[in-house]
């Protein structure tokens, strides 16, 4: 349940569209759900038409539904992220739009089946109509019921446990009990959160095998199709452990630094490229697995640091970064109103009075960060402005400012240092006359005089109809 630190975008390549009805073709029909409603007797919401369809299956589903799950809370520490979730992930994407999700945490995060990577946080924002609309039909579509009864079928497909969506909690162990208010530190009002069950996160249910689900197994053994756990952590004779595309933690940082690239902590697919890229340069087997030939060649070129040292060679310091506080939070939205560890954490870096709260005073700083660092000043913490605050790579979107075009300048002014009286012609006396709103024939008449003193005498000028710098500066508006 806890916000995952690990954020892992897909591209939408292949969009599916179906409806949920076209997949009870297939299986049972499915019956709308109650949905993010206390209870079991409320309808479900009318979902907008220009939600995409439900995803299709790539496999006929059978008739039958899997078994219904039983509660698999957290008991060990192994967060790679599991093919299911992955799977899942980039199915959404490919339907509903590409968005950030996460799925790892660290072994010291609480509670939570991040921490054994088979926990989904997809984000969306309930405060946003369109998102809103999707991660309603996402809901909807997965704990509708079918015409026999079935609670939850295509949760159940693919083996999911629970779900918490904009303050309310569905549990696939206890489906009957419907949507109910959720009262955890964590609104999950900017993401949905799925945990899955160990063989959801195997894809061992129907979605992917196209057979139901008979028996429940915990962990990484049953179907002999589903991958094994991953190995535990291998620590190279350099002192540094073996590093991969999923890997996570302060040594990803210091091989992310020894490469020269951004030190997020997180082994994605820049950090895969990058690593070919040394492998290739000095003549290594190119996996892209940080391993011992690349470690060893890392210290050798002084680019990270030995082992045991207390500090790095003196070609490139290198030194391990301290674990970001803020890194949990990266995909968290906050805003007035929002509350939690979240908070607190966004009040330290900003420096200010850490209660937990987000009220006027947190959001007035928020925006004063935001104008320091060209963000748009709208009091909204995403995950650019986290960035920001990280000292990261970020994207500046204010408004970009306009020059201030200069004045043009006054007509008047090339005859400010000219004196013009009766008698007097030419252009300054025809610029005068336009000045005045008379007829500009450019002779300085009796008319014209007349115009003069009366203006005069309206800016309290003596009024002697001589046009000097006084009345040249009146004229022009100084």
């Amino acid at each position: 349940m806890s916000r995952s630190a690990t954020v892992l975008p897909f591209s939408a390549r292949h969009r599916r569209v179906s409806s949920w009805r076209a997949v009870g073709l297939v299986a049972a029909p499915l019956m709308a759900a109650p949905m993010l409603a206390t209870g079991t007797s409320h309808a479900a919401p009318v979902i907008p038409a220009k939600v995409p369809a439900a995803p299709r299956p790539l496999v006929a589903l059978p008739a039958a539904v899997d078994v219904a799950p039983t509660y698999q809370q957290q008991t060990t520490c192994d967060p790679a992220a599991k093919p299911g979730p992955i799977a899942f992930a980039k199915l959404l994407n490919e339907t509903y739009g590409t968005r950030y999700y996460g799925i790892s945490r660290n072994c010291n995060s609480g509670i939570t089946a991040h921490s054994e990577g088979r926990a989904l946080d997809w984000s969306l924002d309930a405060y946003k109509p369109a998102e809103k609309a999707i991660g309603d039909a996402v809901v909807t579509w997965l704990t509708a019921s079918d015409s026999k009864g079935n609670l939850g079928v295509m949760a159940r497909r693919f083996g999911i446990n629970y779900i918490i969506w904009n303050k309310k909690i569905w549990r696939g162990y206890a489906p009957e009990r419907g949507w109910v208010a959720y009262t955890g530190s964590h609104p999950h009002d900017d993401h949905i959160h799925f945990t899955f069950t160990w063989d959801g996160a195997y894809q061992r249910t129907s979605w992917w095998t196209g057979v139901a689900l008979t028996k429940v197994t915990i962990g990484g053994g049953g179907a002999s199709a589903a991958p094994a756990p991953p190995p535990a952590p291998v620590k190279t004779a350099t002192g540094y452990y073996v590093l991969r595309q999923g890997s996570t933690g302060a040594e990803v940082k210091i091989l992310q630094q020894g490469l020269g690239i951004s030190a997020d902590g997180s082994f994605g697919p820049q950090t895969l490229k990058a690593v070919k890229a040394f492998q290739t340069k000095h003549k290594l087997t190119v996996d892209g697995i940080a391993g011992p030939q690349v470690w060893t060649k890392l210290i050798a070129l002084g680019l990270v640091p030995a082992k045991g040292t207390t500090s790095a060679p003196a070609k490139t310091p290198a030194k391990p970064a301290a674990k970001d506080p803020l890194e949990q939070y990266a995909s968290v939205t906050l805003r007035r109103g929002s509350k939690g560890a979240a908070v607190t954490a966004l009040q330290k870096a900003l420096k200010i009075t850490a209660d937990g709260s987000f009220g006027p005073g947190t959001e007035a700083k928020v925006r004063g960060f935001q104008k320091s660092k060209e963000l748009t000043a709208d009091g909204v913490v995403n995950a650019n402005v986290w960035k920001a605050l990280r000292g990261l790579t970020y994207t500046k979107t204010a408004p970009v400012k306009t020059a201030a075009k200069p004045a043009a300048k006054n007509p008047l002014e090339q005859y400010a240092s000219v004196t013009l009286r009766r008698g007097s012609k030419g252009a300054a006396v025809t610029a005068l006359q336009k000045a005045l709103k008379i007829t500009a024939d450019g002779s300085f008449g009796p008319a014209t005089e007349a115009a003069v003193r009366g203006f005069q005498k309206s800016k309290d000028l003596a009024a002697n109809g001589v046009v000097g710098r006084e009345v040249w500066d009146a004229l022009i508006g100084r």
